[in-house]
């Protein structure tokens, strides 16, 4: 068990299978936090950020960039924290999932990212995905051969994928262990103290409503898993 510098007064229960492993405090932004104070998220002790790059339109379906990504990105670089990066993803077909890794990785040239490169696929009020909302086999097979067509794009590019989803998306929605198989990680939301192990993964997105100092209102936060592999033991 164990506490978060962002989330006072809760503990948390982390999972036996990352007995020996050390934990990174991190969070991830978009433009919704307007102008971040980097040296001040750094300060108050956050390791790592995920920034959100782009995303997908969804109602249009049109790919847009996140207003603050390039000022965010160059910020907590520049702080010295760790960074990965996410698109918010509402592909209905792998050709739009290829689509939007294309997108994010011409976005993302020229910056030390050292951390994955993020499909967020997550349904919600009227959304374009919610079209794939079904617990049947055809649909688990479609969102799952997305996530890993937008995993090897990235992955041919040179960077580390992952992808993101919370525990009922990936449980139901997906085949969560055909994505770790085809050799990719996954982050995982689940606002509780205790994250469920259906699958294997490496970072566990626990609130959305945590306080850091540098950044007006609340923030998702996250902790990161390492044997080495992203931290290089740091």
């Amino acid at each position: 068990t164990g506490s978060s510098p962002f989330k006072s007064g809760t503990t948390y229960k982390h999972d036996s299978m990352f007995d020996g492993m050390k934990i990174y405090n991190g969070i991830d932004v978009s433009e919704h936090q307007k102008t971040i104070n980097w040296s001040k998220v750094k300060a108050a002790g956050v390791d790592f950020a995920i920034i959100r790059v782009a995303g997908r339109g969804y109602g249009s379906g049109k790919l847009y960039d996140d207003k603050y990504y390039r000022q965010n990105l160059q910020g907590a670089l520049d702080a010295g924290i760790r960074v990965g990066v996410y698109i918010f993803s509402q592909a209905v077909t792998v050709e739009e999932a290829e689509e939007e890794a294309d997108y994010i990785l011409s976005r993302i040239g020229g910056y030390n990212i050292t951390l994955p490169v993020i499909f967020d696929f997550e349904f919600g009020l009227g959304y374009r995905v919610n079209a794939l909302k079904y617990k049947n086999t055809a649909c688990r097979t479609a969102i799952t051969n997305m996530c890993i067509a937008f995993s090897d794009k990235v992955k041919a590019a040179g960077y580390t994928p992952m992808v993101y989803a919370n525990t009922s998306t990936f449980n139901g929605y997906m085949y969560p262990q055909r994505i770790i198989s085809a050799g990719y990680d996954l982050w995982r939301a689940q606002y509780n103290t205790y994250a469920e192990r259906p699958c294997n993964y490496c970072c566990w997105q626990y609130t959305s409503s945590g306080k850091v100092s540098g950044i007006s209102g609340n923030v998702d936060c996250n902790f990161w898993y390492d044997n080495g592999k992203y931290f290089g033991g740091a």
